[in-house]
């Protein structure tokens, strides 16, 4: 854990691996959004600030159909299908 650039007084884990400083949650933003980094596709600072992203976001994603497929209840078992164990399932759309 480190303390932020901004705020010193503050302690937080989210470290811009690029750049090597700590941000807090009210700090949190990508100092480069649009130039190249290795790390970005980790980078949970990129994620929390990318263009684009807000809460309407996430409602939109929670209100959506799960994928398609058999769902798994109870023990393993398939509804309406023999006792057999089950080790996977695939999911088809």
């Amino acid at each position: 854990m480190g303390t932020c650039i901004n705020h010193p007084d503050r302690e937080t884990n989210t470290i811009c691996m690029k750049h090597g400083i700590y941000q807090c949650g009210e700090c949190m933003a990508c100092r480069d959004p649009d130039m190249y980094c290795k790390f970005r596709p980790a980078c949970l600072i990129h994620f929390n600030s990318k263009k684009g992203f807000d809460e309407a976001t996430i409602d939109n994603c929670e209100k959506k159909k799960p994928l398609g497929g058999q769902r798994i209840i109870g023990n393993g078992h398939l509804p309406n299908s023999p006792k057999k164990e089950i080790n996977h399932v695939a999911i088809t759309e």
